[in-house]
């Protein structure tokens, strides 16, 4: 039955009715088990069925935002990475289902003021918290603007994706050692790619020198599009490696 009841908010039902002898116990043991639920109720009420059980009548807000990118936190330390995953992503909107008591907004903004240079393409961010009664969470919605839109920055990808299939041609042989392979990728980028710090840049040239689509096909960044591009490249070799900030 819990499952039953999950299925239909995620389905944005506004009228879900529960069969069962105990009907209200049932509603609320859902919204405890899958506590994201929650970002997507705005009210409820219930009446008594006349067949048995109870009849919800659900009020649905946020119903834009896909659940995987709802994230129930409970602890702080949790909230870095999503961070980290919305903006890299170049996610419009999260929704953060946190424990009382964890403070999203002000872990944001500290987020924001020791990675912020790191996103060039964010513009800005907006924000929205709300709570329920009764319920041992706060919820907050972080929506991002972005300098290039989603549909441009699909362009770019896949123009970088055909850059790096054919650089993995030219650049490396089957036989290279993982060692030689991250060599030679290095050697590539410090000679045909110029470090570009232009102080008036435009939007545009300033959300491209922070990608691997300004150093790959501008040939043209600072020290993160350097960082991105590299990554690109070994990853087309299999090799492990992360980009740290």
């Amino acid at each position: 039955v819990i499952e039953d009841i999950r299925s239909q908010i995620l389905l944005r039902n506004e009228k879900i009715q529960i069969k069962h002898m105990n009907p209200q116990p049932l509603f609320f043991e859902t919204l405890r088990r899958y506590p994201e639920l929650y970002a997507y109720i705005a009210g409820y009420s219930s009446t008594r069925s006349v067949m048995g059980g109870a009849v919800f009548s659900v009020r649905y807000d946020n119903t834009d935002v896909p659940l995987k990118n709802v994230f129930v936190v409970n602890s702080p330390d949790e909230l870095e990475p999503i961070f980290h995953k919305g903006v890299s992503g170049y996610l419009p909107s999260i929704i953060i289902v946190a424990a009382r008591g964890i403070d999203v907004w002000s872990a944001y903004s500290n987020f924001h003021v020791e990675y912020g240079g790191f996103y060039a393409n964010q513009t800005d961010t907006k924000s929205h918290s709300w709570t329920m009664s009764d319920v041992p969470y706060s919820f907050c919605r972080i929506n991002f603007e972005y300098r290039i839109g989603r549909l441009k920055l699909t362009m770019m990808e896949r123009t970088v994706d055909e850059e790096v299939e054919r650089l993995a041609r030219q650049l490396f042989t089957p036989d290279m050692p993982p060692e030689t392979k991250a060599y030679v990728a290095h050697n590539y980028l410090a000679k045909t790619v110029e470090y570009w710090l232009k102080d008036d840049a435009n939007q545009l040239e300033m959300a491209y020198r922070q990608s691997a689509y300004g150093a790959l096909i501008n040939k043209k960044c600072v020290c993160q599009g350097y960082a991105e591009a590299y990554k690109r490249l070994l990853d087309s070799q299999g090799i492990e490696n992360y980009v740290l900030c």
